[in-house]
């Protein structure tokens, strides 16, 4: 996986295990992970991966929902924030993030955790962190 796609709090797959990007490089990233690591700080366990080792995780309707996404009518997701709303819609298997404004000037396809994290983030200046605690057991 190419690192330049990654943001430092983005989630990944790791030897099989979820992980949370804390470090970036060319070359890979350290990632926050269970199980066993290289080294561990305060209880933190941190693992050093090459970028080979780092792969997306799909998104999945699981995982709108650990985000707090609501499922609306038509295979859509909102997530809403003050005035406005995040809308995913599934199409032919797809998800694509579109304007809930009644006009749809663009439309994103997305397909994996780390890119939805990362159009929010654009779009609403905060993370977009899991509404269930525990997703990485450090």
């Amino acid at each position: 996986m190419n690192p330049r796609e990654l943001r430092i709090g983005n989630l990944v797959l790791f030897n099989g295990r979820i992980a949370r990007v804390y470090n970036l490089s060319d070359t890979g990233a350290t990632l926050e992970c269970e199980g066993k690591t290289n080294t561990e700080i305060n209880g933190i366990r941190r693992s050093r991966a090459n970028k080979d080792e780092i792969k997306p995780i799909h998104i999945s309707e699981e995982w709108f929902k650990k985000f707090g996404f609501s499922k609306g009518d038509k295979s859509k997701y909102y997530k809403e924030w003050i005035d406005c709303c995040f809308c995913i819609c599934q199409i032919y298997g797809d998800y694509y993030i579109v304007p809930d404004n009644g006009k749809n000037y663009w439309e994103t396809r997305i397909k994996y955790v780390h890119q939805l994290q990362n159009i929010y983030f654009i779009l609403n200046e905060k993370e977009l962190c899991e509404e269930e605690r525990g997703l990485i057991r450090a």
